[in-house]
């Protein structure tokens, strides 16, 4: 066979495993479910969503993963070697490696708080082989997200979604580099959002069919390969759940807080609250186009005490008009121990006294 024969060959190959892996977002139910990402050669994603939804190109696909791959890192929690042998020579199995990923240029990474707690020594193993030693900059137990740090620059990054909510249908898929050598794919649908059921203190996504848990931490990206959201957080009062995830629009306002001020993203009342925008208005049922909306709500504290749910838009606080969450902040950081907080919940509005005391 010519050398032009044998590379056409390949290329063809290469395009029909493509193929085979959009076929199956959409409706495969062949086994395993998870594909490993190697060299841009995906294997066939199966046992995945069965949404009537349009079908991602197959190419599509594996371009936009083998693009977004570099960006997903694993991360060591001890004085372990690259290759999982203890540093010090003991023959004790190292922790299972936690998932992470890279946000910014500049080495900052996102990973599940409960995924890298302790005060064991961080190693982040990039795709291109390089370990480099990660400090952590800070932690958000309500959220369950930490913010970890690496030297350096010109690291790939994956961009957080624009949409705050993604829509029940959305597909997706979850990354984790487990070996840092190519990735493994779950595909996954965003099957439901706390604005389907009984209003709680956090505004999750679910996600079908349920990750594996040792995808907690891991990004989901849509067909453009943003990041939709974070995998299987166990925040303040919950446990983790793989079934869940963090919204893009939550994670970017706690990834802010943490960037900015290297401490929890709850402000004093005991919430995190992000911008409203006309879509998130319309999926909760609110004709407001300003406001913040109530993500994530602390158990116990003043918010909690005062009955205020995920999904809830202040538009006054303290009496002071508030047309997104910084707007909010500034609000409440002059207003004391006790505020008024005007609040559309759905169609009603209601008014909640906060006192943080």
């Amino acid at each position: 066979m010519t050398g032009g024969t044998t590379l056409r060959a390949f290329s063809i190959g290469l395009v029909a495993i493509a193929v085979a892996l959009g076929a199956a977002l959409v409706g495969g139910n062949l086994s395993p479910r998870v594909a490993r990402v190697e060299q841009k050669v995906v294997a066939p994603a199966v046992n995945a969503v069965t949404a009537p939804r349009a079908p991602l190109a197959g190419g599509d696909m594996a371009d936009m993963i083998a693009a977004a791959c570099p960006a997903i890192v694993a991360i060591d929690r001890g004085a372990w070697g690259q290759d999982g042998a203890a540093s010090g020579g003991g023959t004790a199995a190292p922790p299972p490696r936690a998932t992470g990923f890279i946000v910014s240029a500049e080495g900052y990474i996102l990973a599940s708080g409960q995924a890298v707690a302790g005060t064991a020594p961080l190693r982040v193993l990039l795709d291109d082989g390089r370990s480099l030693g990660a400090r952590r900059v800070a932690d958000d137990p309500l959220s369950g997200v930490a913010l970890l740090k690496v030297d350096g620059s010109g690291f790939p990054a994956l961009a957080l979604a624009e949409s705050a909510l993604a829509p029940v249908g959305t597909q997706a898929v979850a990354l984790v580099a487990p070996e840092a050598h190519g990735c493994i794919a779950d595909p996954l649908m965003v099957s439901a959002d706390f604005a389907s059921g009984r209003p709680g203190p956090r505004a999750f996504v679910q996600l079908r069919p349920t990750p594996d848990p040792a995808f907690a931490g891991a990004p989901a990206l849509d067909r453009n390969g943003q990041v939709i959201g974070i995998v299987g957080l166990g925040g303040a009062g919950s446990g983790a759940d793989p079934a869940l995830l963090l919204p893009a629009g939550t994670l970017s306002r706690v990834y802010s807080a943490l960037l900015r001020s290297d401490s929890a993203a709850a402000n004093d009342f005991g919430f995190v609250a992000q911008d409203l925008s006309p879509a998130l208005a319309a999926r909760i049922g609110t004709d407001r186009q300003q406001g913040a909306m109530i993500a994530l709500i602390a158990p116990g504290s003043a918010a909690a005490r005062a009955g205020l749910l995920a999904g809830d838009v202040i538009f006054t606080a303290g009496g002071t008009p508030v047309a997104n969450a910084t707007e909010l902040s500034r609000a409440l950081d002059g207003a004391g121990d006790v505020v008024t907080l005007d609040v559309m919940r759905r169609a009603d509005r209601i008014s909640i006294t906060m006192r943080s005391r």
